[in-house]
């Protein structure tokens, strides 16, 4: 029984379009961590929120076009928009949130050990997401689900 569902699940266009678009972006974000530091760590397949591009978006987006290309213009089409709204709204609060606390971590550090010259890394916030972050996933999201479903 479990193993039906899961093959019915897998089957499923949507499904598949979500799984690709997360991956992919995941991926795109690896390569360009990769490309900057110029070493590889496999963690950040899968730690750290943030970067380019937004997998988050990618996800959303992915289900909300999936949706719409299934449905029409439905009422769970428009639930599915407001789903993807609230998180792309909540990536990009996450990011000014944690820089500015970052900011007053780094005054604060600097308060206790400013003796003239630097003893503290300044905190790299990677959490949230930019605009061009968010914009960049919703594209991937957008093109991995239209060519799944064969529209391109």
């Amino acid at each position: 029984m479990v193993l039906e569902f899961l093959k019915e699940l897998f089957s499923q266009l949507p499904t598949i379009a979500v799984i690709i678009s997360g991956v992919s972006s995941q991926f795109v974000k690896f390569l360009i961590k990769i490309f900057k530091e110029r070493r590889v760590k496999f963690e950040w397949l899968y730690r750290g929120y943030g970067g380019m591009p937004s997998s988050h978006t990618a996800f959303m987006t992915s289900m909300a076009t999936s949706v719409y290309l299934i449905e029409g213009m439905s009422i769970l089409f428009l639930f599915s928009i407001g789903m993807m709204f609230i998180v792309i709204q909540y990536v990009l609060d996450i990011k000014f949130f944690f820089d500015l606390s970052g900011r007053y971590v780094d005054d604060m550090v600097g308060i206790f050990t400013d003796f003239g010259q630097s003893t503290q890394k300044k905190f790299d916030n990677i959490a949230g997401h930019t605009v061009n972050q968010v914009i960049a996933g919703f594209l991937i999201g957008l093109f991995v689900t239209l060519k799944v479903f064969g529209q391109i």
